[in-house]
C-alpha cells in the first residue's frame, strides 16, 4: 500500500498539489469494524488490524511540500490540525501573488476605422475634397 501511495504523492508534486496527511489510530493497530457488526476477517478468519503508517504519511507530505500532523484523541479536531499543520505550513512559505502587467492589443479599432475612411473615400464628392460645399 505504500508503494502506491508514495507513487501517487510523486504524481501529486507533478501536478503542483500538496498534499497536507492526518494520522488517525495506533501504531500497534486496531480492529476494523464490519458493517453488519463484529469485526472484519482475513480468508484465514483472523481480525484484520488496521496500523497507523506514520512514516508513510510523513513521506507523502514531505514529497508534496505538505505537512503531517497526527490526531492523538482519535477524535479529530480540525481546526487545530489546520492551525498547526497547514496554516503553519502555508505562512511559512511565500504565498504573494505576483503582479503582471497584461498588454491588450486595441490597434483592432483604429484599423477598422482607418479602413473604413478609405473605403468610403471614392464616394465623396469632388467639391467637399477641394474644400467647397456647394452653396443653395
Amino acid at each position: 500500500h505504500g508503494g502506491d501511495a508514495l507513487k501517487a504523492a510523486e504524481e501529486a508534486k507533478t501536478a503542483g498539489v500538496r498534499i497536507f496527511t492526518i494520522g488517525i489510530g495506533r501504531d500497534e493497530g486496531a480492529p476494523i469494524p464490519a458493517p453488519g457488526g463484529g469485526f472484519r476477517r482475513d480468508r484465514s478468519g483472523e481480525i484484520i488490524l488496521s496500523r497507523l503508517d506514520e512514516s508513510t504519511l510523513q513521506k507523502i507530505a514531505l514529497e508534496t511540500g505538505g505537512s503531517y500532523v497526527r490526531s492523538v484523541t482519535g477524535d479529530v479536531d480540525l481546526e487545530q490540525i489546520y492551525s498547526q499543520g497547514i496554516k503553519a505550513t502555508l505562512e511559512d512559505q511565500e504565498l504573494g501573488s505576483k503582479r503582471r502587467q497584461r498588454w491588450e492589443e486595441r490597434f483592432q479599432w483604429v484599423l477598422a476605422l482607418a479602413l473604413l475612411a478609405l473605403a468610403l473615400e471614392p464616394l465623396v464628392s469632388e467639391r467637399i475634397r477641394r474644400g467647397g460645399m456647394a452653396r443653395a
